[in-house]
């Protein structure tokens, strides 16, 4: 691969994980004012109708970029341009009547979806998201061709273009309509990213229309050639579309057994939309914020085990698998212990008190997942890296049986905090599967450096708890907090370094890159 190739990859990543952390923040930024316009019941008709729109997207569209990208890029190789237009005018004729049909079926099952959900009031909110999909999946047509041109800023823009314009539109209709019923004043909010995905649709068609395009002449396309990149498109889209909908199975058991089983326990309708909104919007959110840091982990350890194992060297993939354990953990244990010890006053710095302390028990249980869900996107990685991949569908379609079947057992003996108890178990379910999958017990970390690292945790753990609670008899919530959570990091870190966790050789090496870097900016 040549320099420019290669600066291309690098250049086209970044777009892409820049892209990423913004609409990942503006998400964020969408959450909290809604949270105090709307309030926990109106969150709760939002993210059923949300949970039910982002399985019937992920259908729609989880495959479409990747299959399109793929074959696009193997005809751009040959200079086949001819290829390369057909490949386009098929994936959208096809994705986007599958997405039209998807948004179809929301909008006429709303009322029966609605129903299973049992919150009933989610009708209208499930109706109005409904066309989503299908502007999702005209988007993801021309998301998937440029990507597979190497050009990646039409997806980056379209993207921030849809979340911004969901956060806009959203904000708006809710201040609108915040005098109207909880349900309805849902779903106007819910509208807006209806409106987002419009806007990013219409953005992708007009970069598609009006950039970079090649005039080809008109060639007659057989039946058998036209047969033939229909079958590539969908050999591609279908493995990805079964695996991305396997995972996104946790969303939809909450929708589907979590207000169900509340109301047979004797809440109300209400009462457990109301704890439904509040468990998804304030605990759900907390729990995957770890995510950030864990997923460029392993993105940039995939293609390393990949090349390691095709070359058989198992000596170098069980120290490249023992360090993303290593790091994977070490960066989502001490995040789930200190939500866990100050689940209540983390969430009263963005949230009203009232969501705060309701949300904050769940939290409390809900925060070791974000450990769990770290390792089992690491085991994924693994799995995937040695060609494995099909076994991560095996044990989320596990993990979900155990959270639906846990959370019904449960609820009647603990309540609602069944709800994050079943998922904790999902994900430890599905790790324990994977972990055994890979069948290398040497890849592992060891008890050793699992007992340092849960030492470490412990005393973070401890050291935010006690230092909160002394400051907090003098000081506001938001400087204890401000204070409490450095001092547990620092303490985190001493312990780990005291321990052997990290040795002196490893903290020379990051000081040594560090300065390298400081030099290397020096001289230019």
């Amino acid at each position: 691969m040549n320099r420019n190739a290669k600066n291309r990859i690098i250049s086209g990543a970044f777009v892409l994980l820049a892209a990423g952390a913004a609409v990942k923040i503006l998400g964020l930024v969408f959450k909290i004012p809604l949270q105090y316009m709307i309030g926990d019941t109106g969150m709760g008709y939002f993210n059923v109708a949300y949970n039910i729109y982002a399985w019937f997207y992920i259908i729609s569209t989880a495959g479409l970029p990747v299959s399109v990208s793929i074959s696009v890029a193997k005809a751009s190789a040959n200079s086949d341009h001819v290829k390369c237009k057909a490949i386009f005018r098929y994936a959208a004729i096809i994705f986007s009547s599958f997405g039209l049909l998807c948004s179809a079926l929301m909008m006429i099952f709303s009322a029966p979806l609605a129903v299973a959900s049992s919150v009933t009031g989610s009708k209208l909110c499930i109706a109005a998201v409904a066309p989503s999909v299908f502007f999702g999946c005209i988007s993801s047509s021309v998301r998937g061709y440029y990507q597979g041109k190497g050009i990646m800023w039409p997806t980056a823009v379209s993207q921030v273009a849809e979340a911004a314009g969901k956060i806009c539109f959203g904000l708006i209709f809710a201040s609108a309509s915040s005098n109207l019923q909880p349900n309805i004043t849902a779903a106007y909010t819910i509208t807006g990213v209806t409106c987002g995905s419009a806007l990013s649709a219409a953005i992708c068609v007009i970069i598609k229309i009006f950039y970079k395009r090649t005039k080809t002449k008109k060639t007659y396309l057989s039946a058998a050639y036209r047969k033939n990149v229909i079958k590539e498109l969908l050999k591609t889209a279908l493995p990805v579309t079964v695996s991305s909908s396997v995972m996104n199975l946790t969303g939809l058991t909450d929708v589907f057994a979590a207000p169900s089983r509340l109301m047979k326990i004797g809440y109300t309708e209400l009462q457990s939309t109301e704890i439904f909104g509040n468990y998804t919007t304030l605990a759900v959110p907390m729990m995957n914020l770890p995510m950030i840091f864990v997923y460029p982990v392993t993105s940039a350890v995939l293609p390393v085990i990949s090349a390691l194992y095709s070359k058989d060297e198992k000596e170098r993939v069980k120290n490249v698998t023992g360090m993303l354990y290593k790091n994977v953990l070490a960066l989502s244990l001490p995040c789930a212990v200190g939500m866990s010890v100050l689940a209540a006053p983390i969430l009263s710095l963005i949230f009203p008190v009232n969501s705060a302390l309701l949300a904050s028990p769940m939290l409390t249980v809900l925060a070791p997942a974000s450990a769990f869900c770290a390792m089992l996107a690491a085991t994924d990685t693994v799995l995937s890296a040695k060609g494995k991949a099909h076994f991560t569908i095996i044990s989320m379609l596990a993990g979900s049986a155990v959270k639906f079947v846990s959370t019904s057992l449960l609820i009647t003996v603990i309540g609602r905090i069944a709800i994050p108890t079943g998922t904790c178990l999902c994900y430890m379910t599905a790790v324990l599967l994977n972990l055994i999958f890979l069948c290398e017990k040497n890849s592992f970390l060891g008890l050793k450096p699992i007992v340092k690292l849960s030492l470490s945790c412990a005393l973070c753990g401890v050291t935010a708890y006690y230092v909160y609670e002394l400051l907090h008899i003098e000081f506001n919530n938001a400087l204890s907090c401000a204070v409490s959570v450095p001092v547990a990091a620092a303490v985190y870190f001493a312990a780990l370094y005291l321990t052997g966790f990290i040795d002196k050789k490893t903290i020379d090496n990051i000081i040594g890159k560090i300065k390298k870097k400081e030099l290397h900016h020096d001289r230019i």
